[in-house]
């Protein structure tokens, strides 16, 4: 073909040639061929081309280039004597290109990553990382397949920052600095294959060199959601299990090591191993649903009370329905638990008298517990509930049905007294400690040393209840016209609208009602031809969705009191609106009806331009502008008993949280789009009073052709202190040169997920 122009599928490289030749198979050759990914019409020269004398390309392979010459608007800019491009799917080895960025802390960030495609099965990356101002390091990941439902990929990064020096700007759990180490490494990966008898054997594994390994060095945050994940982590987990589940229940097998990154790693709790398994049976012709589970771990740490836990609690279950309007369920269950434990030494949360410092240790000064221990247990619950609901017609903004309901609900909860060891030591006065080299305020002195024995998890924790929770919900749901109503108006809108004198003449409505579609009404008078028997099958009905929703939910406790004296809970109330796809709002609070007051509330407004549609060639690159604002406060202490006096004060205490998130997109035009999200805490104590905790700023720069974009941010962070530029230049086709702002929360990013706010279903359920 002389003067031909191809089109490559599916990488779109648009090939030009003063001559084409197809040889053998899918080989293709060119002379003086362009290729490029730009599509301008013609109209206008492509914004990147590649040019050369001779060009072999192998569909489903690699294109070669030799004597190439990379063009900006047909201008040659750099040559190459020879060059290959991907004219395939698969992955090839080779350079990837590598990834910029420039912090105040890290200095310049060049980060060159090389893959190797080993075989169908598996690949491997590895990639050089250096920061001018901080550290040298290597990453290496490793991915396979062994099968279709066998999988794994391993990640492995060290980093050497004798070239750092003293470090700065990051604070420690305990207010000061933290003591970075010069070597630092991170560990993750993840295996799942299946193993004997149908079970599955899996592997998790994060773990990292230090604990403030995850604040300052950001390679393993693909996201701006993903980094405040890992910045703001209290551990980092490690798991390692076979799990077999069948109809009615379970076997499961674990060993769980946590790295505590707040507290000191000696008194964090393992899991080594935990056994658990389950199994429910119906009994009295279904009437009844019996349960058995038990549960065995060998609890283990360093230093501080550890061992051997076994709980056992069969359950019956029992649901039922008063007539047609009410239904709801019984729950009974006894548990026995047992304690063997390997060490006996207490481990206590020491508040200081000044209250600023608290902290974890192991409490040699408090009696140690006894060896063995056994706790029996009985727990009852119900609930019941009904629905008030009526349906109506409602022929706007697109619905044709309301559905409004009212939906009371009660719960109840009892279980008997069954308390643990509980210690509460006051720690003898500085002044009077001697000699003076022994005293550490706030830690061995000026001190307070809180308890609880036996206490492992949530299973230890329950306690005394006798608990009646109730409350109302309130929902409005809309659907669409299905097929046959919305042929049904259509047809009416017509009769009611065609001139009497008319070549056609009325149709009746009903005709329409039975389901037809409208192609099925004839243009003359008379009956409907019959539907064909090829038609399609009728449609789904549309979906129905929740348009708003408001609940209030209240408790009592006939046994203690649970807010201040009083054995009334606070009142939680609730409001979410989704009126439309582009609009939502939703706000909830606990309010304390005794004292008059907010205990806590939060806010949330998402708001999204409806009438803006991406055109073709951007769809895949811009997005409609986006905006999500959420406000919280929890004021301070607000779940804790108000009358506490003393030592128990300074426990109970917390700072409580005024804080407002946002996430912005803002569509410049078709091309350009800027980026905001921000996190600002608006001061709860004098000391540090209002400020930014992270700020992300965002412009994306796309190309007309669709053949180009540029992203350039900068994010602001408090701890650590850093303030981060990023730059990454994308040849779609080709690749990118730099490293994304904000990968995955940039454009179409979802702000309603990040401010906590879900859109609903028609069938409710989640949170607020």
């Amino acid at each position: 073909m002389e003067a031909g122009t191809a089109e490559l599928k599916p990488s779109n490289y648009t090939l030009t040639g003063e001559r084409i030749e197809k040889r053998g198979g899918p080989l293709y050759a060119a002379s003086h061929g362009v290729f490029t990914t730009c599509r301008c019409g013609g109209l206008e020269k492509p914004s990147w081309s590649i040019a050369g004398a001779s060009t072999d390309i192998t569909l489903e392979g690699t294109g070669v280039v030799r004597h190439a010459t990379f063009r900006v608007k047909d201008v040659p800019v750099l040559y190459f004597p020879y060059f290959l491009f991907p004219a395939k799917t698969d992955r090839a080895s080779g350079f990837l290109f590598p990834r910029l960025a420039n912090s105040n802390r890290r200095g310049f960030q060049y980060e060159q990553p090389f893959f190797w495609a080993i075989n169908k099965s598996s690949d491997a990356t590895v990639a050089v990382d250096l920061e001018t101002a901080a550290r040298v390091g290597v990453i290496g990941e490793y991915r396979y397949l062994l099968s279709r439902t066998a999988r794994g990929n391993f990640t492995v990064a060290y980093y050497n920052e004798q070239i750092r020096g003293r470090p700065s700007g990051t604070v420690a759990p305990n207010g000061g600095q933290p003591d970075t180490p010069e070597n630092r490494f991170a560990l993750s990966g993840q295996h799942r294959q299946p193993f004997y008898g149908g079970s599955q054997l899996y592997l998790r594994l994060f773990a990292i060199s230090d604990d403030t390994f995850l604040k300052e060095i950001n390679t393993f945050a693909f996201s701006t959601r993903r980094d405040l994940q890992l910045r703001s982590s209290r551990f980092t987990t490690s798991r390692a299990g076979i799990i077999k589940t069948w109809d009615n229940g379970l076997a499961w097998f674990e060993n769980a090591y946590y790295q505590d990154l707040i507290d000191p790693q000696p008194l964090a709790l393992q899991k080594l191993p935990r056994l658990e398994a389950e199994h429910s049976m119906p009994l009295l012709g279904d009437l009844l649903v019996g349960r058995v589970e038990g549960q065995a771990i060998d609890y283990q740490r360093e230093r501080g009370y550890a061992g051997l836990r076994g709980d056992l609690g069969p359950e019956v279950f029992l649901p039922f329905h008063l007539g047609r309007a009410f239904n709801g369920s019984l729950t009974g269950r006894l548990r026995e638990t047992a304690y063997h434990l390997t060490d006996t030494e207490q481990v206590a949360f020491v508040v200081p008298t000044s209250g600023v410092g608290s902290h974890f240790r192991a409490a040699p000064e408090l009696p140690r517990l006894d060896g063995d221990r056994s706790r029996e247990l009985a727990e009852v619950s119900g609930r019941t509930g009904t629905e008030f609901a009526r349906v109506f017609d409602f022929h706007h903004f697109g619905f044709e049905k309301l559905r409004h309901t009212i939906e009371p609900e009660l719960r109840y909860l009892f279980v008997p007294t069954a308390g643990r060891p509980i210690f509460d030591v006051p720690l003898p006065s500085c002044a009077s400690l001697l000699p003076v080299a022994r005293r550490r305020p706030g830690d061995n002195c000026d001190a307070t040393l809180f308890s609880e024995g036996f206490l492992f998890d949530e299973r230890d924790a329950i306690n005394r209840r006798n608990f009646f929770s109730y409350g109302i919900s309130t929902r409005l749901l809309a659907r669409a016209p299905n097929a046959a109503e919305a042929a049904a108006h259509e047809a009416q809108r017509q009769a009611t609208t065609m001139p009497v004198g008319g070549a056609r003449q009325p149709v009746e409505v009903e005709t329409l009602a039975q389901g037809l579609p409208a192609a099925a009404v004839p243009d003359f008078v008379g009956p409907p031809a019959p539907p064909s028997a090829t038609a399609p099958a009728e449609a789904a009905p549309p979906a129905p969705r929740e348009l708003a929703r408001a609940s209030i939910v209240h408790g009592y406790d006939v046994s203690r009191p649970i807010a201040g004296t009083s054995h009334a809970s606070d009142t939680d109330l609730g409001l979410r609106l989704t009126p439309v796809d582009y609009l939502g709002l939703s706000y909830n609070a606990t309010v304390n009806l005794e004292g008059s007051s907010i205990r806590g509330q939060a806010v949330g407004l998402f708001l999204r331009e409806p009438w803006w549609t991406a055109p073709t060639l951007v769809r895949n690159y811009q997005t409609a502008t986006t905006v999500g604002v959420s406000y919280r406060v929890v004021e301070s202490s607000a779940n804790r008993d108000v009358d506490v006096k003393g030592p128990e004060a300074a426990l109970l205490s917390t700072a409580g949280l005024r804080e407002v998130d946002g996430s912005m997109y803002l569509r410049l035009g078709n091309y350009v789009g800027f980026t905001f999200l921000a996190r600002y805490d608006l001061g709860n104590t004098p000391t540090i009073g209002p400020h930014f905790l992270e700020r992300d700023y965002a412009l994306r720069l796309i190309s007309r052709c669709n053949c180009w974009l540029l992203e350039a941010g900068v994010q602001d962070k408090s701890n650590p202190d850093e303030r981060l530029f990023r730059v990454q230049f994308t040849l779609v086709g080709l690749g990118s040169f730099g490293r994304p702002p904000f990968r995955g929360n940039y454009v179409g990013f979802a702000p309603l997920a990040d401010i906590g706010f879900r859109r609903p279903g028609a069938a409710g359920g989640g949170g607020y």
